[in-house]
């Protein structure tokens, strides 16, 4: 199965992010256990990691909240 994850930066173990962090552990698991991961970063740059697929910017959330 192919499975994707979002994820707000990339790769997971350059930044101080848990959400990236699980997604690292999360991919590797999955790869494991034979799935096809693909990875979607908001944030990084993913030109080294063949399993991203980067998003457009268009595509991208702000990165403030609004009231």
């Amino acid at each position: 199965m192919k499975i994707g994850l979002a994820t707000p930066s990339w790769p997971g173990g350059r930044n101080a992010n848990g959400i990236s962090t699980t997604v690292t552990f999360l991919a590797e698991g999955l790869e494991a256990s034979g799935h096809d991961v693909a990875i979607f970063p908001l944030y990084g740059d993913p030109s080294d990691d063949p399993r991203v697929v980067a998003l457009p910017p268009s595509r991208r959330r702000p990165t403030t909240l609004r009231p």
